[in-house]
């Protein structure tokens, strides 16, 4: 593996986790936390679009291929529809589609 030709030590689920918080980049774990993670960072950066890398190191393609199917049937009709009604909240409150840092706030069940 390149990072191990690297010298780089092998990733852990302890490393995954620390770097997993609120204010990271990263979208780890169920469907809803990373609905969760989502959110926050379209609340955060207002951005409407999110590139997201699925495999890291020696993922089956079996496992890349369920996270691909609970990405579009559970994340994403979820993201997308409290994105919507983020923007149209926030056009009530600036007159705005959008606030440029995504203003606004959303509700979690």
């Amino acid at each position: 593996m390149i990072g191990a030709e690297r010298g780089m030590p092998p990733v852990t689920a302890a490393d995954i986790a620390a770097k997993n918080g609120p204010g990271s980049m990263h979208a780890v774990g169920s469907p809803g936390q990373v609905v969760e993670k989502l959110l926050h960072q379209h609340e955060v950066l207002g951005h409407q679009r999110a590139m997201l890398q699925l495999a890291v190191g020696p993922v089956g393609h079996r496992d890349v291929m369920r996270t691909i199917e609970l990405l579009g049937t559970e994340v994403a009709p979820v993201v997308r529809t409290e994105a919507a009604t983020e923007s149209v909240r926030n056009m009530g409150d600036t007159g705005n589609a959008a606030a440029p840092n995504g203003g606004g706030s959303h509700s979690h069940a």
